[in-house]
């Protein structure tokens, strides 16, 4: 079934020291490769690990989303930032940087 790491810590607490760990933000795509997940997991999980972060930390750490953005003319997708995007409403460009996540503190 699963690996020794794996009954170690659940899939959502090696999400979570991953992003506590990074220095930098970190794109799903990178999340799912690091921990052998697929992007859809990632993009599951994530919603919980934010609120379980919140409360442990009693809101002095959450997860920050950098939303994506536009490669060829900076458009930002500020709204749903987790929403796959495909092209940019204003210039139609397909060039779209990810969403990025990291740890925010206080």
């Amino acid at each position: 079934m699963g690996s020794s790491v794996e009954s170690e810590c659940s899939r959502r607490e090696r999400l979570l020291m991953l992003l506590l760990s990074s220095d930098s933000p970190l794109t799903p795509r990178e999340i799912a490769e690091e921990l052998d997940l697929s992007e859809r997991d990632v993009y599951r999980d994530i919603e919980h690990v934010a609120r379980s972060l919140r409360a442990r930390s009693g809101g002095s750490m959450w997860i920050e989303v950098l939303p994506p953005q536009c490669l060829s003319c900076g458009f930002v997708f500020s709204r749903r930032p987790w929403a796959r995007k495909s092209r940019c409403p204003r210039c139609k460009s397909t060039h779209i940087s990810p969403p990025r996540i990291r740890v925010g503190r206080r």
